[in-house]
């Protein structure tokens, strides 16, 4: 019989709780007290919704009131000198800054919207083990009846998701001793398997790294706990697969919704007696799964080694969709039924595991409903828009051409402008003060009507006109005060895309974002900016820019179809990058 697990669950609340405790905690309005309740009360509802769910194997230790990189660094004695301190303040101290004191670096999890804090590593840096963490969330479940399994990052990806030392993975056989000590601590604490996440296995790896990674499970495995060695976002290419091969492991969990393509070389490569954890449900998108095409690889795998030795679970942690679809009304109801977001998630793995075992007339039953929404997605209207889909099918190549070619559209611009040689402009954006919000908010509860509120917008705008003439710009913008986020904008004004009430998924800290939901074909029904730009433009006699978010941007920021070519995941290389060099232009820390 295959069991269910959850690699990870949401950690902002369903209701934004931590954000909010997070917040009066740092402007002093509650204490730690307060703050850690808040913490425990959203543990406490995610293991019920795993048990109401009939989960087998629920997480502890993948909660982090900031980071979960940040709690497993600090847990290994990683702290930079400028952070040093107890309690929660030098916590903080780490995720935000204050008092002259530079924060961490923050930089993007691989290539999710997620944004972890990049551990500093000493040139003479030392590892001692602060395990309070995963035991005191440990001791939480056991009292709400639940044998719950630890979620540890491992010492691979955190040696190599930090900076500050020329060789991090040198370091790697001293970390393994610490945890070591921490998977001894865990099952002593009563745990009887750990889940050890190692993403950065799936990135490409030389030869000595993959070796240094081989060397330090085998001073893991076998050990008192039994190991899942986590693998999610990409592929495991078959360097990779030859050392797991190797180990000791309890089972290994793979991302079968990125890469379906390696699951016979995932097989053909797993330890003896080793469980496989069938990554099948999208732990990183919000609909709902095609059961069949996940039954088809599930019944692939107990063909090749049993149902006994199956697990089924999303592709990795449910970090990055919403808690429920329940309550989003304002979603319409064709699309809303192609939804799962986090809990109904659950309600999918525990249909799986019931199928994947079931007579083939059972199994119709099962997935019946599944299959008709499936098929009315693929058919509705909404997602095929017959006039979008001729336009797109007319273009050739020299849609994808200017007309003229850049030296000539350049004099033709200076002609026309006037420009300087070096003319002063900015990137678009003025702050969204509490006014703007104010605003925003009275005609969200009707104590402003939409004449008034343009109203005042156009004040806005003749506010900001007015501060750029007065510091002598050359290029204007409006500001912007329109806007209430610069992707929910614009998705509003397209066909195609949704957009929930409280689909909220954490960014990093107590900020969190509510992403569009791309379900169709998209087309412009009206012009979205020009009227804005034409009332800045009658201000002032300079040029005034017209500001678009970019389709990219559009993208990477929503919820995107998985019926199309955005959907698909970004290059190794690009992952790479993202992971080892990029620092994202983020907010001010919240």
């Amino acid at each position: 019989m295959a069991r269910t697990a959850v690699l990870g669950f949401p950690r902002i609340g369903a209701n934004r709780q931590l954000k909010t405790a997070l917040e009066d905690y740092w402007t002093g309005r509650s204490d730690d007290t307060a703050l850690e309740e808040a913490a425990r009360a959203i543990r406490a509802d995610n293991l019920r919704a795993g048990l109401a769910a009939g989960i087998d194997v629920l997480p502890v230790g993948d909660f982090a009131l900031y980071d979960h990189v940040l709690d497993t660094a600090e847990s290994m004695g990683i702290v930079a000198d400028r952070h040093n301190g107890a309690g929660l303040d030098a916590h903080f101290l780490a995720c935000r800054g204050g008092d002259g004191v530079v924060p961490l670096e923050m930089t993007k999890w691989f290539d999710t919207n997620y944004h972890y804090l990049v551990p500093e590593l000493r040139s003479d840096q030392a590892f001692g083990l602060r395990p309070d963490k995963w035991l005191d969330h440990l001791r939480e479940a056991d009292e709400l009846g639940v044998r719950a399994r630890p979620v540890v990052l491992g010492p691979f990806s955190l040696l190599a998701l930090s900076k500050g030392h020329p060789d991090p993975l040198s370091l790697l056989p001293s970390l393994t001793e610490v945890y070591a000590e921490l998977l001894g601590a865990l099952a002593s604490a009563g745990a009887g398997e750990v889940q050890l996440d190692e993403p950065c296995l799936a990135l490409d790896r030389t030869p000595a790294e993959l070796n240094a990674f081989r060397l330090a499970y085998e001073q893991l495995t076998p050990g008192p706990l039994g190991v899942c060695l986590t693998t999610y976002f990409d592929k495991l290419d078959r360097p990779a697969l030859d050392c797991i091969s190797q180990l000791s492991l309890a089972e290994v969990h793979i991302d079968l919704v990125r890469a379906p393509g390696r699951l016979d070389a995932v097989l053909a490569a797993l330890p003896e007696g080793a469980g496989l954890s069938a990554g099948v449900i999208d732990g990183r998108n919000v609909w709902a799964a095609d059961l069949d095409l996940a039954l088809d690889r599930l019944d692939r795998i107990s063909a090749a080694i049993g149902s006994e030795r199956l697990t089924i679970a999303p592709s990795c942690s449910l970090l990055h969709v919403p808690y429920t679809v329940a309550g989003e009304d304002g979603i319409p109801a064709e699309v809303r039924e192609w939804l799962a977001f986090g809990r109904e998630k659950l309600a999918e793995l525990g249909l799986l595991a019931q199928a994947v075992d079931a007579e083939p007339a059972e199994r119709d039953e099962l997935l019946a409903e599944g299959r008709r929404r499936t098929s009315a997605r693929r058919t509705s209207e909404l997602t095929n828009n017959a006039a979008v889909r001729r336009r797109a099918g007319a273009l050739d190549e020299a849609d994808y051409s200017r007309p003229a070619p850049l030296e000539e559209r350049r004099a033709a611009q200076q002609e026309q402008l006037g420009l300087p040689e070096l003319p002063t402009t900015t990137i678009g954006s003025f702050p969204q003060t509490d006014e703007i919000r104010d605003a925003r908010r009275r005609l969200r509860s009707g104590e402003l009507d939409r004449a008034g509120y343009e109203e005042f917008l156009r004040a806005q705008i003749a506010q900001v006109v007015e501060e750029q003439e007065k510091l002598g710009l050359d290029v204007l913008v409006h500001g912007e005060p329109e806007r209430n986020d610069m992707v929910e904008y614009f998705g509003e004004q397209l066909s195609g895309f949704a957009f929930s009430g409280a689909g909220w998924v954490q960014s990093y800290g107590s900020r969190c974002v509510k992403p569009p939901i791309l379900f169709g074909d998209v087309s412009r029904p009206k012009p979205m900016t020009v009227r804005w730009w034409q009332a800045a433009q009658a201000l002032t006699e300079r040029p005034m820019k017209g500001m678009l978010t970019g389709p990219v941007t559009i993208l990477q920021w929503s919820f995107v179809r998985d019926d199309s070519r955005a959907a698909r995941p970004a290059r190794r290389s690009h992952l790479r990058y993202r992971t080892k060099c990029s620092t994202s232009r983020l907010p001010a820390r919240s």
